[in-house]
């Protein structure tokens, strides 16, 4: 983790609950509608985190770190707000998979030989219905 004081101390006591533990694709709700109401108030922290990344009186550097650019783009790709609240886009609306982040791991590049090193891509949107390797021309 990037900063973590700094993250720590702005995070509310909700995002210890939520984030404490990595979530598996397996322990994800089924069915879209219980994901949304799961993956909603995540893009709302993302966007609170973000917001706070590029306040004056956050470190400067924070804003130069690629990790916190990435992040920046996935969540304008899989966000948008609708009357001041974060909205998760639906697969209709997303941008392209060639051109667009869906998860931490998008764009990381794999020791695995047998990946033939090509950068992780999501097959269908950030909700992670699975993970291919392909190669991407850009």
């Amino acid at each position: 983790m990037v900063a973590p004081e700094w993250v720590q101390a702005l995070a509310p006591a909700a995002w210890y609950g939520r984030y404490g533990s990595r979530v598996e694709k397996d322990a994800l709700p089924k069915g879209d509608a219980a994901r949304t109401v799961l993956g909603e108030p995540i893009g709302t922290d993302g966007h609170a985190l973000l917001a706070a990344v590029y306040e004056p009186a956050a470190p400067a550097w924070l804003r130069e770190v690629p990790a916190v650019e990435m992040r920046r783009q996935a969540w304008i790709h899989q966000f948008f707000f609708e009357d001041d609240v974060v909205r998760w886009r639906k697969a209709a609306d997303l941008p392209p998979l060639r051109t667009r982040f869906d998860s931490p791991y998008d764009g990381v590049v794999s020791p695995n030989p047998r990946n033939f090193g090509y950068p992780i891509k999501s097959t269908t949107y950030a909700q992670h219905q699975g993970h291919f390797w392909q190669k991407h021309e850009m």
